[in-house]
């Protein structure tokens, strides 16, 4: 994010500064989910750049940081957990009748690891 608004400054013929990379990802910034972060990549990654401002690396560190029944409501960022998408995999065998045999990973309806693997949360 922080290089490419480097690149995205020179592309678009801007000193790069803080604020024009702040004016460049602005925009992008409320889909990352930074309150999803463990506080020191946030603290070691994020922070550093100086892209977000006090006041939202405040109420980001203080969400990250606030036990489950005391965080804060965000008004700014996204403090959803992304929820895996269900993937089919081909295992390049086979079935009596001459099927394909596939294996599926992941998907938010996955409720044990073994259903993320064994292939039974076919859909």
């Amino acid at each position: 994010m922080y290089r490419w608004s480097v690149l995205e400054c020179q592309n678009q013929n801007l000193e790069v500064t803080l604020e024009n990379q702040r004016a460049i990802l602005r925009p992008g910034l409320q889909y990352i989910r930074f309150p999803t972060m463990p506080a020191s990549e946030f603290a070691d990654k994020v922070v550093p750049t100086k892209i977000l401002n006090v006041d939202e690396v405040a109420e980001i560190l203080t969400h990250i940081s606030a036990s489950s029944q005391n965080k804060p409501t965000l008004h700014t960022f996204n403090a959803n957990q992304r929820v895996p998408k269900l993937v089919k995999k081909h295992t390049g065998k086979s079935n009596h009748s001459g099927q394909p045999v596939f294996q599926y990973y992941g998907g938010a309806n996955a409720t044990t690891e073994n259903e993320w693997t064994s292939g039974s949360r076919r859909k």
